[in-house]
């Protein structure tokens, strides 16, 4: 298997964002020009809130398009600060992000003289989104889906007969949480074998899990 991006590595700190600041100092708008300059993040929009939760239509602030310097170079990062806690995304790994997300935190703290104890975080929640290319050949290894894809092939469905593949899995609990999906790129030809996948687990997980799925479908062949 080959990775060929990363899409979203995304992570989430669950905290009440009040805890940051005990002694009550007036962070908005303040905050939020110093957060675009400091990493580079795109304009905020006209309409923004002065602070998370001022609008319901609109809660939270969101940073988009962001710079966060690593020792592989600068990676693009996106950030939402919300009353309940902290979301960051980047285009590398969710190690990355929490790196990112600590920054910005320790970034606060001494900028805004803030306190943090990160024993308040009640939960950090993961969401990964990559794109690889696998050794194995997905639709030739479930050959029932490829009978089944050979059926739809020949069928109008009213319109000209077209050819249908089996494009990918999708994985969930009885209760539709934490879903693993893997289905062919759009507009990739199928014989390239390049896949999308989403998973809520970290990066390094996800990507083993795709390696496994692999292995496995590759003995099958």
């Amino acid at each position: 298997m080959k990775l060929l991006s990363v899409i979203s590595a995304r992570s989430t700190w669950l905290f009440n964002l009040a805890d940051l600041n005990p002694k009550g100092i007036r962070l908005f708008p303040q905050m939020t020009e110093a957060l675009t300059e400091a990493y580079d993040f795109d304009d905020q929009p006209d309409d923004a809130p002065l602070a998370p939760g001022d609008t319901p239509s609109q809660p939270g602030l969101k940073f988009r398009n962001g710079m966060f310097d690593t020792e592989q170079g600068p990676v693009r990062v996106a950030l939402e600060l919300y009353d309940d806690g902290i979301i960051a995304d980047s285009a590398a790994t969710t190690d990355i992000t929490n790196r990112f997300l600590q920054h910005v935190i320790d970034w606060a703290a001494k900028s805004f003289d803030l306190t943090f104890d990160s024993s308040l975080i009640t939960n950090r929640i993961y969401g990964s989104e990559v794109t690889v290319q696998l050794s194995s050949h997905l639709a030739q290894t479930l050959k029932p889906l490829g009978a089944f894809s050979e059926l739809l092939s020949k069928t109008s469905f009213s319109q000209p007969p077209q050819k249908y593949f089996a494009t990918g899995l999708n994985f969930t609990t009885a209760s539709g949480s934490a879903p693993f999906a893997i289905e062919k790129r759009a507009n990739t030809a199928p014989e390239v074998n390049v896949f999308y996948s989403k998973a809520m687990t970290d990066t390094t997980t996800h990507l083993k899990l795709l390696e496994q799925l692999d292995q496995m479908l590759d003995g099958c062949e």
